[in-house]
């Protein structure tokens, strides 16, 4: 079991947390908390990987902390062995995907779990 994981045999991918008191905050950890649930309930069916509603910014920081968004609300599942392609165009989002995953970025919104191998 990896070392980030909790009882179940759940890592979770880091992924952003609502700070502060009301509005906007309880939104964002409504909707984190649901996530959480449908992520939870595909790894319950079988799924080794679920990605729920993820998001990633990145901040340029000498454009006047101008945000540019480069994914948004990606949704999937993987079972154990399947054969999974993300694709599409340059600048799409893949690479950002992948490093989400492997906790190299950290989500923006939504939240990513993989199932430990036992």
């Amino acid at each position: 079991m990896s070392p980030h994981a909790d009882q179940s045999g759940l890592s979770p991918a880091p992924a952003a947390v609502a700070e502060g008191q009301g509005g906007a905050a309880d939104a964002t950890a409504s909707a984190t908390g649901e996530a959480l649930t449908q992520a939870r309930a595909a790894l319950d069916e079988g799924c080794r990987l679920a990605l729920v509603d993820v998001a990633k910014d990145f901040v340029m920081h000498l454009r006047g902390g101008q945000r540019i968004s480069v994914v948004e609300a990606v949704t999937f599942s993987a079972r154990p062995s399947a054969c999974v392609v993300l694709a599409g165009p340059s600048g799409a989002g893949k690479s950002s995907i992948l490093k989400m995953i492997y906790a190299n970025y950290r989500c923006a919104r939504g939240v990513i779990l993989v199932r430990d191998a036992v």
